[in-house]
């Protein structure tokens, strides 16, 4: 087909080739569109508008059977198994191969770069959603690309990605499409050369409106490197709205899955392996429901009024049976299922936990019976995300190439040159701008690598016993405990008590970036002189420059002659010592340095007339 796309001189011709293609493989692939329709309402407990096929936008595809449950254990282990994985937040980071100091210190500037990228396209929040995608579906999708000279990164629903699984079998696929239904106007605005066509093209089916237009966005990647077979084009149904030569290999998206199938394309989520279950837990709950309401029910047994024409009758709650001897009235309530029965319903209940990983207790955010200390409270959760070990790296790993896809749109952006791009790096205590320009990577070679997320707890209870750890280990003293019983914010408390060796540190990052800081006597110079020491022997054997290396030792010269300034003026100031009085520290005079022979002390009396010579 890429051929075709390459060698039609005609742009008319390739919506019908497009569309056409696309349809067989719907047709081929039916079945995963049912699969995925049903999976979403699997999670949902209801029909899902939107989801299931080619046409599925306002209303449900296959037909009226309702997915509503009385207990859903598939949006609890899907809930929590995102809430214990997507909750953290990586911080993609750039490192160098044993390249200069200035390029290294060019890939710190890259990371904040990305990071403001992250906080301003709020990549951490959409992920979460992809990945709520990639436990019902199996695979969360994420796309990164230019609109308008602006970085973009938006969910996707695998639904509405078309991949043929046949080409797909033994590796990455080398074409992809991407179904979207969009605004008339919208559309307009985008291609505005294309506006008659737009204007005059069928809707989308629909029963709520007739302004969505399908349209279809395809990716064709090149044969080789530097091959011109590649393409992208996007197209309506009657009309080719753009068209170009795609030379990148690589499609602008970001897949997640779940368990990653062993052929094919699309992965396998935690609904499908818990569908059984929660088919047998429905079927359960409605029966008990039903025994419930008309077994279980209290029988009153006594004499009652005798014009009562029927033997028996009922007010909706109770029945009341008629007597003859009567005995005041008798209650009975019999029993409407054996043991057995709620026996069952709990083991499919356990069992569906057990088979998806997640703990039961955690699902109800509730610790273990018997799991009491913070020490073990976090070894339970240890053993726990260790059942998601693949998982939780497939989600660092899906990070780490959405920050690779953000450099690469933005060169792309910098190519065409008419925006100049800027973010807002934030720290905890300041913001900084940075300009692409002054991070583009160019030629330069980069890894990217993940910075472990905060290991402090999120919740109050954690917070306070993290704080119990940080007394034992006295990493904190008592007073500041008794502050944290009451308000436990753990992260304020250990940067007020690490407040100093972050200002040593930012002093040396603005040494390193050429503006020059004085030493302070506020500061602890102490340890900044052996900080700025370890952090000058660093940089130079990272090859620093020789003027950025001359301001570490100049900082530390500063710092050491404040400290020998600081002690000459304590030493000053500080009374004489008072004379020892020999006889009242318990010394021996025959044992001072200097005593005269026999033991005379200076200015002590001589003996009376009568007494003995000291020996």
């Amino acid at each position: 087909m890429s051929d075709l796309w390459h060698e039609c001189e005609e742009h008319d011709a390739i919506p019908g080739l497009v569309f056409a293609h696309v349809s067989s493989l719907d047709t081929a692939q039916s079945l995963l569109h049912k699969l995925n329709a049903e999976n979403a309402a699997r999670y949902a407990g209801k029909n899902v508008p939107g989801i299931g096929g080619p046409r599925a936008i306002g209303s449900f595809a296959y037909g009226d059977q309702s997915y509503a449950v009385t207990e859903n254990i598939i949006a609890s282990v899907v809930q929590t198994a995102t809430a214990l994985i997507a909750a953290n937040r990586p911080r993609p980071t750039f490192l160098t191969d044993g390249a200069e100091w200035s390029k290294q210190q060019h890939a710190k500037k890259l990371g904040k770069f990305i990071i403001g990228l992250y906080d301003r396209l709020k990549i951490y929040p959409l992920w979460v959603r992809a990945f709520r995608d990639t436990c019902v579906q199996g695979t969360g999708v994420v796309k990164v690309f230019a609109d308008r000279d602006q970085p973009c990164v938006e969910r996707r629903h695998i639904d509405r990605i078309i991949v043929d699984e046949q080409e797909a079998m033994d590796g990455p696929p080398r074409q992809l499409h991407e179904r979207a239904y969009v605004d008339r106007a919208v559309l307009r605005g985008h291609y505005p050369d294309h506006a008659d066509l737009i204007e005059r093209a069928n809707s989308a089916e629909s029963r709520r409106t007739t302004n969505l237009i399908e349209v279809i966005e395809s990716w064709h990647l090149p044969s080789s490197e530097g091959a011109d077979d590649g393409c992208h084009t996007v197209c309506i149904g009657t009309a080719c709205l753009f068209h170009e030569v795609y030379k990148k290999d690589y499609f602008p998206f970001v897949f997640s899955r779940w368990d990653t199938p062993e052929v094919g394309f699309y992965g396998t989520g935690l609904v499908e392996p818990l569908t059984g279950l929660q088919i047998r837990l429905n079927q359960l709950n409605k029966f008990i429901k039903k025994c419930q309401d008309l077994i279980a029910r209290p029988d009153i047994y006594g004499a009652f009024d005798q014009r009562m024409p029927d033997q028996f009758f009922e007010n909706g709650v109770g029945r009341f049976f008629r007597t003859k001897d009567g005995k005041p009235p008798t209650f009975y309530t019999p029993q409407a299922l054996n043991a057995e029965t709620y026996n069952e319903r709990r083991y499919i209940v356990e069992r569906a936990f057990a088979l998806a990983g997640v703990g039961e207790m955690s699902a109800q955010g509730q610790k273990q019976p018997g799991i009491e200390s913070g020490v073990a409270i976090r070894a339970v959760n240890d053993i726990q995300t260790g059942r998601f070990g693949l998982q939780s790296e497939g989600f660092e790993d899906a990070h780490l190439e959405t920050a690779e896809r953000l450099v690469w749109v933005m060169k792309d952006i910098s190519d065409v040159g008419r925006k100049k791009v800027t973010v807002a790096f934030r720290a905890k205590k300041f913001a900084e701008t940075i300009r692409w320009d002054d991070v583009d990577p160019k030629e330069d070679v980069f890894h990217v690598d993940i910075e472990a997320s905060s290991l402090l707890s999120r919740t109050p209870a954690g917070r306070l016993q993290g704080a119990m750890d940080m007394l034992q280990v006295g990493a904190i003293d008592k007073n500041e405990f008794r502050h944290l019983v009451d308000h436990p914010d753990l992260e304020r408390s250990l940067d007020l008590k690490d407040a100093a060796i972050q200002d040593i540190e930012a002093t040396i990052e603005n040494l390193l970036d050429g503006n020059w800081e004085s030493p302070e006597p506020l500061q602890d110079l102490a340890e900044g002189i052996k900080r700025v020491q370890m952090a000058y022997l660093r940089a130079r054997r990272q090859g620093c420059p020789d003027d950025r290396l001359q301001m570490l030792r100049d900082w530390i010269d500063h710092a050491q002659a404040q400290l020998a300034e600081a002690a000459s003026a304590t030493s000053a100031q500080a009374p004489p010592p008072a004379p020892m009085d020999p006889m009242a520290a318990g010394m021996d005079p025959m044992a001072m340095p200097g005593a005269p022979p026999g033991g005379m002390v200076p200015g002590a009396p001589l003996p009376g007339p009568g007494s003995p010579l000291p020996m």
